[in-house]
């Protein structure tokens, strides 16, 4: 691989933990419905009701429309304490893009990876959002934006999207680890590997190009069944960690697999990885292809990522935002 390594920040560089706002007590939570089962809508009424007994004026709604005119209003008057996502990373995705920039969020997880909860520590207990609130802090990390669209984690386009595209396609529910069985099968037996070029410039102003089956652009690194794509993603350097990978087959799809799982992938000569915070994907030839983005689908090629530093507020413990190299407010 002749591209250039990727370069962790520095611990000063990174910005300041925050504070809530200690005179603001209401509470916006954005529900999915479909998200979770009898357990999960169980435990988001004994969230609000504990929210609610301690004297936050708690308001859940369902509607993406309805959760983006209160979260502006209130914010604008300064009265949202937090806004919650109850879901899964589609979600919070939703919530992020619904919201106004500085708003604080907190993922009440509720889906299938969970996997931005499960990086910052934020567990499905009902009676543990008070304390949070009361003893946590705001950590600022970066988001992304794939056309008008922001995503937290994750954006992909080749073989994965494909089976995302099919698992939403049949989806009438909760979505499971076995949701995924049959539309795995599918695409593959099926999926032809069509060309993806990347292009892209980072912020020294370098430019990069490269063309593969398989292409991603991470942000924070997390993926399905903790495979390590791009390990060093930080979510705090205003780039994304764009990984290209040459070969399209099932045989080279299981060979990237077993290199990712051992960290090994981009040693490969037919792995690119780079950072960027301008991306352009596009496919080529005639055949379309999808792309998704923390696991919902996002729609076809081509299209342009962005990074906004700062964009998304999340409240954690003051321990998790020191391991991930915040200064912490006394």
């Amino acid at each position: 691989m002749q591209t250039p390594p990727i370069a962790s920040p520095q611990p000063n560089e990174l910005p300041r933990a925050k504070r809530l706002d200690g005179t603001a007590r209401r509470v916006l939570m954005l529900v999915n419905r479909k998200a979770g089962n009898g357990l999960g809508q169980k435990v988001v009424h004994q969230a609000i009701e504990s929210l609610e007994a301690h004297g936050y004026d708690t308001k859940m709604v369902a509607d993406a429309n309805e959760f983006a005119d209160l979260s502006h209003r209130w914010m604008e008057q300064g009265e949202l304490r937090l806004a919650i996502s109850a879901g899964g990373d589609g979600t919070l995705s939703l919530a992020l893009n619904s919201s106004p920039q500085g708003t604080p969020l907190l993922i009440f997880p509720l889906g299938t990876e969970n996997l931005l909860a499960r990086y910052v520590g934020h567990k499905r207990l009902p009676l543990s959002i008070v304390p949070l609130i009361e003893s946590g802090v705001v950590i600022p990390l970066d988001a992304a934006r794939a056309g008008d669209r922001l995503f937290c984690i994750v954006f992909s386009a080749g073989l994965d999207s494909e089976v995302v595209r099919e698992v939403h396609h049949r989806r009438g529910g909760n979505i499971t680890h076995l949701a995924y069985a049959a539309p795995l099968f599918k695409t593959i037996t099926g999926y032809r590997y069509p060309q993806i070029k990347v292009t892209a410039t980072n912020l020294r102003g370098e430019a990069f190009e490269a063309t593969g089956c398989w292409t991603f652009g991470v942000n924070l690194p997390r993926y399905a069944l903790g495979l390590p794509i791009a390990p060093a993603a930080v979510g705090t350097d205003g780039q994304l960690d764009v990984c290209v990978l040459e070969r399209g087959s099932l045989w080279s799809g299981l060979s990237y697999v077993t290199h990712m799982v051992r960290r090994r992938h981009h040693l490969l000569d037919h792995v690119h990885a780079f950072q960027a915070n301008k991306i352009r994907f596009e496919a080529l030839g005639d055949q379309p292809v999808t792309y998704q983005v923390d696991g919902d689908p996002g729609g076809l090629l081509p299209v342009e990522l962005s990074v906004e530093p700062r964009r998304m507020h999340l409240l954690v413990e003051p321990l998790v935002a020191k391991k991930l190299g915040f200064a912490v407010e006394p």
